[in-house]
């Protein structure tokens, strides 16, 4: 499913919090516009983007400006963002209908109640999206991240306690206030207020909606953390050299317990034997449609169903998920099944006859399809729809 745009949006996000980091420094509005730009074009790669806006709209909040700059800066990121954004409409105006149906079921019926009652209170979503985090992070990373706040925590706590014994100032310039030479560190609290926020966004705009790959934000905000954790810590070690090997102790250190999930491998492998129809997704389904006869009706895993498409087909998405569709029913010429299909036992569903296979299904890495043609047995009861 090479369509995702999983980094693309994190990648807008993270321009939009340097973005609002600059404006908040300089108080000029071109950055604000900037940002709400950013967190526009985010919107147009997805909803999620409702974390950037979030964010945005708080650090706004308790910037310890007057009223009026507050207002007007919250204007400029939103028309900018809108703006971004609108970019869908032309699209939408197109088939308003199918938008909505797509939207609705994928985006809104799948994350649970209405975004305000998860953020008010995310609690009933945490152990869900906290087992899916595990699955995406493996046991280092996620020691890793728990390391990560309990450091950060531990400082705050400090921080506060120390203000308490000396006498309470007040907070919110401190923490948006970006001078690096101050002893309470307030790129810490920004790191840490980046992080918590972003963890928690995450979890309360995403609900029960199974979306890993949007981890990858709040991650990068994590590393934020860690790498102002780590530049505090070493500030602490003295000379300059002893700084210089603890740094490229933590940096060996950090790399190693990232290693494992980080894709190297698979990198590598794509890399190197691209010219291989087995780990070329194009030339792979080139060879499997050569088989094929023009205009036949296909059924086709989510691996492999765009490719198709681009072949001149008409094929169908191998789904029985009835919030998307089921193809239960459906007649047809070829199911094209691959680990999705397999998955969801469509092959078994749609009672096909197994003609060939092409492809290494031993090696996770290579690309692997099973062709199975229309039985007897094959119920049909709609009609195509393509």
């Amino acid at each position: 499913q090479d369509s995702r745009p999983d980094m693309l949006c994190a990648a807008f996000g993270l321009a939009a919090m340097a973005g609002l980091l600059v404006a908040i420094q300089q108080q000029r509005l071109r950055w604000f516009a900037f940002s709400g730009l950013c967190i526009g074009l985010a919107g147009l790669t997805h909803p999620y983007a409702v974390v950037f806006a979030l964010q945005l709209a708080v650090v706004v909040l308790v910037s310890g400006q007057t009223l009026t700059a507050k207002l007007r800066q919250c204007a400029v990121a939103g028309l900018c963002a809108a703006a971004g954004t609108a970019l869908w409409l032309p699209l939408i105006a197109m088939d308003a209908d199918l938008f909505w149906s797509q939207f609705s079921r994928n985006v809104l019926s799948r994350s649970g109640p209405g975004l305000i009652s998860r953020l008010a209170w995310p609690w009933d979503f945490v152990e869900f999206q906290c087992q899916l985090i595990g699955e995406r992070l493996g046991t280092l990373q996620s020691c890793l991240l728990l390391a990560i706040f309990s450091a950060a925590l531990l400082w705050a706590l400090r921080f506060v306690w120390e203000n308490l014994r000396l006498g309470w100032r007040r907070m919110p310039s401190k923490l948006i206030a970006l001078d690096a030479a101050h002893e309470s560190s307030p790129r810490l609290w920004i790191g840490l207020l980046l992080a918590g926020s972003a963890m928690y966004l995450h979890v309360a705009s995403l609900g029960m909606h199974p979306a890993k790959g949007y981890l990858c934000y709040p991650w990068a905000c994590v590393v934020c953390l860690l790498a102002v954790i780590c530049d505090a810590g070493l500030r602490r070690c003295g000379s300059r050299e002893r700084q210089f090997w603890c740094g490229g102790l933590v940096c060996v250190l950090v790399w190693v317990l990232c290693v494992p999930g980080s894709g190297l491998r698979a990198t590598l492998t794509y890399a190197t034997r691209n010219h291989e129809t087995n780990y070329n997704r194009r030339a792979f389904c080139e060879q499997l449609s050569q088989r094929l006869p023009p205009g036949a009706r296909l059924i086709v895993s989510p691996e492999y169903v765009f490719e198709f498409e681009l072949l001149g087909y008409k094929p169908i998405n191998a789904s029985r998920i009835a919030l998307y569709h089921d193809v239960q029913g459906l007649p047809y010429d070829y199911l094209i099944a691959s680990t999705q299909a397999f998955d969801e036992d469509i092959p078994a569903a749609l009672h096909g006859r197994l003609v060939w296979e092409l492809g290494d299904p031993d090696d996770p890495l290579a690309c692997y399809a099973a062709v199975y043609a229309s039985s007897d047995q094959t119920l049909v009861n709609r009609k195509w729809p393509r």
